[in-house]
């Protein structure tokens, strides 16, 4: 899956949120999540250092229930559509 974000280079931007959630018959149950600062995240677009690997922390009651922690793996490029200089990037 490709997902697009539009972050801001300013060091009072929130963190980026990423969320691991289970789909259930009714609503969903989130088990782990990451969360990036955006500058970092624009730092490792204009390098090109290409896949990164982030630890996910479980959420709540869900701490001891993974035998291996939980890790998410991104690519993280420019946007073609705003290209190199856009604020946009290609997750």
């Amino acid at each position: 899956e490709m997902l697009s974000l539009r972050v801001r280079w300013t060091p009072i931007a929130s963190s980026i949120r990423f969320s691991v959630r289970e789909l259930l018959t009714l609503g969903s149950r989130e088990l782990c999540e990451c969360q990036i600062n955006p500058m970092m995240m624009l730092k490792w677009r204009i390098s090109g250092a290409g896949p990164m690997r982030f630890r996910m922390e479980p959420v709540g009651q869900l701490q001891h229930e993974f035998l291996f922690p939980p890790w998410i793996l991104m690519e993280i490029g420019a946007d073609t559509e705003w290209g190199i200089s856009g604020h946009q990037i290609r997750v």
